[in-house]
């Protein structure tokens, strides 16, 4: 992955994850508003206190996963995040020990006044009378309010101090947390009034939600003891601090506080606060997880979290519940949910009413995917549909994989993708059509009734996905036959508990095709003649990004060509260099067989970016459109995207003195970095394999 650190951790942690395998870079001096302009191209954004709000999701485009390098969350849009299919991840209690002893610190500070007696023997001030009357912690009695990791491990140094322990009881709390509070010996109460004012310190522990929003308002200082304590090292808007001011100047309480409600967001800057100043203050710089120790931990932490997400695992995720909930059709819908047509959208992903051929007949029926018409655009022998040899298997999301006997195996998700999905660049295309084969393509569509050919599509998997591949191979299949080519084929029906996630994350990535761009531009043009129904799907089988074998269609030149002329040529613009037999390109150059000897060809210069830079596109407009362009009213050449055996090609070179080039498939980045800019390669660019077979699969109104 590629993972964004907006604020500094260790650079063991980033040695360790580069260890793994992916691209870390650490930009601690972003602020909030820098974030949007600079989270595109990362999987991955890892922050501290810097807050991630709804701009950055709504800039990303192939966020998958945002840790919180501590416990608290609220610096971070979850909900927003599940609406674009984020794992928002925390990394609770690594920093716990270090929040307690800034707690007892404070407390201590307090109780002792070590911050006046600093500042007075600082300005040469010597007052052991003012400072001799101090009341002591021994046998006082602490409320603790949050009795997760932090408020334990308050709890635990607490008691070595002789302090009496009571918490809030809550139905529900961990055995462990429970059996821990009885050997501390903590006293539970049902009611927050009666925890509150049998105190003489209150510490709060609780993490920023709406239910503890303002928690310790005027009400809760009024039932606090006279001079009683309040600590706070959680979050700022937990208290009202208008309402603490007031208790403050009238001397009933004293407060350490290490959070406000407006601190600044950087770590330093001009602030200016009535509260942090106040004289029975004692306040820090919401450094409660900042030690070296808490340092290490949370990174540890955050490393895990990677881990566990890369395997499948969103570890930690505090919008899981969100993200699944999204999937679920909810019966209802708003009239701001209607698409142009007045039609209510159903989902962008999701299950279809498939019928799955027979396991029988299987082996006779399933056949190669291939083009239904041949290269002159002549439309192709109708193929005959025998329904009695498929199933109803009821609407799924299926798993469908091909291994080679080797052990090779390529696994994706069969679904429904709708049209509209195409139509508005949330499934995007690397490369042009040509309009002839369309045509032809809409004509045989219209008069056959052929099997739906699966779309390929590839894109970032996240966990839902990576999950189900792991969690559906363990149950029996559907089907499991020996395929064309000798290539097993193999098809799970996906539960529909787990169908419910992985389509809510499909719907929120972004894919890319990988086979299908004429399939789909037929699709296209059918749908917009039908008056674009939100109902409309294209059966799609989804792969992770690195999950299908990407090569490249060479060009063969038919000859005979003027050999010194195509040199000549390829010359004024690139370096040949004669090779001693088929090179290896690789971008950036590539292959050249002529006249019986092969070459080397590379750049001379600086490609350029983008769709310009690669290598298809450079040798079309400096060798292959030229070289078409002045053999006119020679010879008739023609530039034919080829596949197959370098010895086959050489030999058809060979046979009509042609020539061929051979190409590197481009770098899987920069087919998405060209979709993403809108860009698009020649026709029969890139060969993605393997492709889905046909005929597993039939709609339901087939006849």
């Amino acid at each position: 992955m590629h993972i964004l650190f907006a604020d500094r951790l260790p650079e063991q942690t980033l040695a360790e994850l580069r260890a793994r395998g992916h691209t870390c870079v650490m930009e601690p001096g972003l602020a909030a508003d820098d974030l949007p302009a600079a989270v595109a191209g990362f999987d991955a954004l890892v922050v501290r206190s810097t807050e991630v709000r709804r701009p950055v999701f709504e800039a990303a485009d192939r966020l998958a996963l945002v840790v919180r390098a501590g416990s608290g969350t609220n610096t971070i849009d979850s909900e927003v995040a599940a609406a674009r299919g984020v794992c928002v991840c925390n990394v609770p209690g690594r920093n716990a020990a270090a929040v307690a002893e800034l707690t007892l610190g404070l407390l201590l500070a307090i109780d002792r006044r070590i911050a006046d007696n600093v500042a007075d023997l600082r300005n040469g001030q010597w007052d052991k009378e003012r400072y001799s009357n101090a009341r002591g912690l021994l046998g006082s009695t602490m409320g603790i309010i949050g009795l997760g990791s932090v408020g334990l491990a308050v709890a635990e140094r607490a008691a070595a101090f002789g302090i009496r322990l009571q918490a809030l009881a809550k139905p529900g709390r961990a055995d462990a947390v429970v059996r821990r509070a009885e050997e501390l010996g903590i006293t539970m109460h049902d009611a927050l009034h009666a925890l509150v004012s049998t105190s003489d310190v209150v510490t709060l522990h609780v993490p920023s939600c709406a239910e503890t929003h303002h928690l310790v308002d005027a009400g809760f200082l009024d039932l606090m003891k006279q001079d009683a304590i309040l600590l706070n090292t959680s979050r700022g808007d937990v208290i009202d601090e208008q309402a603490l001011l007031k208790a403050l100047d009238a001397g009933a309480v004293r407060a350490g506080l290490d959070v406000f409600t407006d601190e600044p967001g950087s770590g330093r800057a001009r602030w200016d606060s009535l509260l942090a100043r106040h004289p029975n203050v004692v306040a820090t710089h919401h450094i409660g997880a900042s030690t070296e120790q808490a340092q290490h931990a949370i990174a540890a932490g955050v490393t895990e979290v990677i881990d566990a997400f890369t395997a499948g695992e969103p570890r930690n995720c505090v919008n899981l519940q969100s993200l699944e909930q999204r999937a679920r059709p909810s019966g209802r819908a708003s009239a701001a949910s209607a698409d142009a047509s007045g039609q209510t959208p159903r989902a962008l992903v999701r299950p279809f009413p498939a019928r799955l051929v027979t396991p029988d007949w299987a082996p006779y029926t399933v056949v190669p995917l291939a083009d239904p018409f041949p290269d002159t655009g002549a439309a192709a022998e109708q193929v005959v549909i025998e329904p009695a040899r498929y199933d109803d298997a009821g609407a799924a999301l299926y798993v469908y994989r091909q291994a080679d006997d080797d052990g090779g195996s390529n696994i994706g998700v069969v679904c429904e993708m709708a049209v509209r999905a195409f139509a508005d660049g949330r499934v995007r295309g690397h490369e042009a059509v040509q309009p002839r084969r369309v045509e032809a393509l809409l004509r045989h569509n219209a008069t056959n009734v052929d099997p739906p050919a699966l779309v390929t599509l590839i894109h970032r998997a996240g966990p839902a996905f990576r999950r189900t591949l792991d969690t559906v191979r363990t149950s029996p299949p559907l089907l499991d036959f020996p395929g064309p080519g000798g290539r097993r084929q193999t098809v799970w029906r996906v539960a529909e508990e787990a169908a419910a996630a992985l389509s809510a994350e499909l719907a929120a990535a972004r894919h890319y095709i990988a086979d299908g761009h004429h399939r789909v531009a037929a699709a296209l043009r059918e749908w917009e003649g039908s008056g674009t129904s939100a109902d409309t799907g294209l059966l799609c089988v989804v792969h992770s990004m690195d999950g299908l074998q990407l090569s490249a269609f060479h060009r063969r030149v038919t000859g005979p060509v003027d050999a010194a002329a195509v040199l000549a040529l390829l010359t004024e613009t690139l370096a040949v260099r004669p090779a001693p037999g088929p090179p290896s390109p690789t971008p950036g150059s590539f292959g050249l067989y002529l006249a019986g000897r092969w070459f080397e060809v590379g750049f001379t210069a600086e490609p350029g970016e983008g769709h310009s830079a690669l290598d298809v596109v450079v040798l079309q407009r400096h060798v292959l459109d030229e070289l078409v362009r002045r053999s006119d009213g020679e010879q008739s050449i023609e530039v034919v995207p080829v596949r197959g055996s370098v010895e086959q090609l050489v030999a058809q070179c060979d046979a009509d003195g042609g020539a061929l080039f051979t190409l590197a498939p481009p770098p899987l980045d920069a087919l998405t970095r060209l979709a993403d800019a809108g860009g698009l390669m020649p026709p029969k660019t890139t060969y993605f394999q393997p492709k889905p077979c046909a005929g597993i699969f039939l709609r339901p109104a087939m006849p």
